[in-house]
């Protein structure tokens, strides 16, 4: 049963690490990227909470409370996500100061992306804010389709025709909106195979090519 493979959330390793890897395989792939770091270093909100907890810093300022058992970090993420865009970028900022400057390796750079796009694979977008995009209002859903999008295929040379929806989320509001702004395939988080009669903009990880018998 064909399969694809796709990397999500701009970094560097999908050069350095999955590219030789797909390339050995003669395998190809699709990265969605965000385009939060082409011009600088940037971590998103969830790898300044794991590098956080990771250095036992006091999250207790934040009203974040992950304590002694590190998994319920799982539960911190949970709760983070789901906020309001404004409340968690409030978040993801605090982190930011609480840990001082995103380290210099951190995300994609524009050459980097460059470099990926001229291998043998695809180039998706992510959208630039990683909004959980079901909480999103229809302008702020419009916009999140919008921003971000042109300065990644100026980079790549080409346009993104699929997007894979933050967190794996997306119901058909969100599609509706992926259409609208001209995608031709949308990727939740759903593992399973993609049947004939599937929304193409509400497909799982799953090849555009496999079918269920």
């Amino acid at each position: 049963l064909p399969v694809a493979i796709t990397f999500d959330d701009d970094l560097a390793s999908h050069l350095d690490v999955a590219a030789p890897i797909l390339a050995h395989l003669g395998a190809t792939a699709t990265f969605f990227v965000s385009g939060a770091s082409l011009g600088r270093p940037f971590r998103f909100w969830w790898e300044r909470l794991q590098a956080a907890v990771d250095e036992d810093r006091d999250l207790g300022s934040l009203g974040l409370h992950v304590g002694r058992d590190r998994r319920a970090i799982h539960a911190v993420a949970r709760r983070i996500q789901n906020l309001p865009p404004l409340e968690r970028e409030d978040v993801a900022v605090k982190l930011g100061e609480l840990l001082g400057a995103d380290p210099v390796e951190s995300g994609l750079r524009a050459e980097t992306l460059e470099r990926l796009a001229g291998l043998d694979v695809e180039i998706g977008f992510h959208t630039r804010l990683h909004h959980l995009l079901t909480l999103l209002d229809d302008a702020q859903l419009v916009e999140a389709m919008r921003t971000g999008r042109s300065e990644i295929e100026d980079v790549v040379g080409r346009s993104l025709r699929t997007i894979s929806y933050p967190h794996g989320t997306a119901d058909s509001r969100v599609a509706a909106a992926a259409r609208a702004a001209g995608f031709d395939f949308g990727f939740t988080g759903l593992p399973q195979v993609v049947a004939d009669d599937d929304d193409p903009l509400l497909g799982p990880h799953a090849s555009k090519t496999s079918r269920r018998k």
